[in-house]
């Protein structure tokens, strides 16, 4: 039976996966690993957009408060989207990828209703100005058969 992957990774399997692979002390390994995460937080935390190619990229914004106040500062995650031997990587539900890609997809249906509906109303809108149009021409009509009677009327043959 295979082995269930852990549901997180953490400094610790990060640390041990290149303690297998690195001929550094496991002491080395853990300053590298981080120093690197150092550097990750020092750049989001000066507000910078931090790219990690092939993982993605870190940048903070600010959201809205739920009630009053001023928004706050939060940190995103643009997942890298890429190919892992050959294999595509698959996103989670939930994850930070699926709710933007919900987010656009939601952003996409919204548009597509008020395209439809400005499309309803323009339809509504022409179809209103055609009957006062025939509502026009049918009185036009019938003032100029009331006219041509009462003239004829006025003129006998």
């Amino acid at each position: 039976m295979k082995a269930r992957p852990e549901p997180h990774l953490t400094r610790t399997h990060i640390v041990d996966a290149l303690a297998k692979e690195s001929p550094l002390t496991r002491v080395e390994i853990v300053a590298v690993v981080g120093a690197f995460v150092d550097a990750i937080l020092d750049g989001i935390l000066a507000g910078q957009t931090v790219e990690i190619a092939g993982i993605g990229t870190f940048y903070p914004r600010m959201a809205p408060r739920a009630g009053a106040g001023r928004p706050m500062r939060i940190l995103s995650f643009r997942p890298a989207i890429r190919a892992v031997e050959g294999r595509s990587v698959r996103v989670e539900r939930g994850s930070v990828a699926a709710r933007m890609d919900a987010a656009k997809a939601k952003s996409a249906r919204d548009t597509r209703r008020e395209r439809a509906k400005k499309a309803a109303t323009k339809a509504a809108e022409e179809v209103r100005q055609a009957r006062v149009r025939a509502e026009c021409v049918a009185r036009a009509e019938a003032d100029w058969k009331a006219r041509k009677v009462a003239k004829e009327a006025q003129d006998p043959p």
